[in-house]
């Protein structure tokens, strides 16, 4: 399937098309996603209606981390979950039926949503720095741990001396402080607040260690559940996909809309660098991920992005 049919599903109609099903009401949905910047288009899509004019009512729910979401999905308390793409893609290999339904936010080398951080005053200054270091992630087999291993082997340390542990995003800024942590990778809004704070300063941007551009988180549901509502897939993919084009060229305007989902000031999200959400649906954005994993042994064994991706979805 020519997935740059997606990109062209919806057109300028999705901003303005009447409440469609109006008469037969909602179809009700439930949602959910740990809190970050990768939440902008789904909370855009509900404060615009594009999810109303697809004939959707939805909740959106915060769930702690990826694991969480995908339970729920898998449990049927929720339709839809969102997350890295590394949870879902492990859960696959593992025989849960998921697939994704839509991408949300992209990598771009220009515009790094994701950085590595140390103290300010830390003697930590290259990659072979880290060797028998401890560092943080938000989870030890997700996406932002894999990009660190890879960093530092391909500039010159040894990612088999570095001790990796699972933080929150709000533990990291304490952890790097009191030295529990020689390094941390932070994700936007969070990222900006910790430089903010004076306290800390950028070693990297691992993630270009995977590739200068990929899929970072996507939405997803069972086999199940799209073989059982595949209009329901098809609604939900249009009303994000008109709802990441209008984020990505209105910036401001969401800032109001993640600062309310995600508990982080306004002015802060404000001076972030704002993450990059996908308007095309394309597997070769989703195979970095994939090959960095089985690289590192997150995931078994490598295989073909487009088996993960719903072909109805577009």
């Amino acid at each position: 399937m020519n997935r740059r049919a997606w990109v062209r599903a919806v057109g300028a109609a999705a901003f303005c098309a009447p409440a469609r099903l109006a008469a037969q009401g909602l179809t009700a949905i439930r949602i959910a996603s740990a809190a970050a910047d990768d939440d902008t288009p789904g909370l855009y899509a509900i404060h615009a209606d594009l999810f109303k004019n697809e004939g959707l009512s939805v909740t959106f729910d915060v769930m702690a981390n990826g694991a969480a979401v995908a339970a729920a999905v898998v449990g049927g308390s929720l339709q839809f979950g969102q997350s890295g793409l590394l949870t879902p893609i492990q859960a696959y290999l593992r025989g849960i039926p998921f697939k994704f339904v839509a991408p949300t936010g992209v990598y771009v080398s220009d515009a790094p949503y994701a950085l590595m951080l140390v103290k300010k005053d830390s003697p930590i200054r290259v990659a072979r720095d880290l060797n028998g270091k401890t560092i943080a992630a938000p989870s030890v087999k997700d996406l932002n741990a894999v990009a660190q291993l890879l960093w530092i082997d391909r500039n010159g340390g040894d990612s088999k001396t570095v001790k990796q542990v699972e933080l929150t995003y709000a533990a990291m800024l304490p952890a790097l402080e009191e030295g529990r942590v020689d390094a941390a990778m932070l994700l936007q809004p969070a990222l900006q607040a910790a430089l903010d704070s004076g306290q800390t300063r950028v070693l990297a941007a691992p993630h270009d260690a995977i590739a200068k551009r990929f899929t970072i988180s996507g939405w997803f549901t069972t086999t199940g559940y799209i073989a059982a509502n595949a209009d329901v897939v098809r609604r939900f993919a249009r009303a994000l996909h008109a709802a990441a084009i209008y984020a990505n060229r209105h910036h401001a305007e969401t800032v109001p809309l993640l600062a309310a989902f995600t508990k982080v000031d306004p002015q802060t999200i404000e001076r972030s660098t704002r993450e990059v959400f996908a308007e095309t649906f394309e597997a070769r954005d989703f195979q970095p991920v994939i090959d960095a994993a089985a690289n590192y042994g997150v995931i078994e064994r490598r295989f073909d992005a487009r088996e993960i991706i719903a072909s109805n979805a577009a």
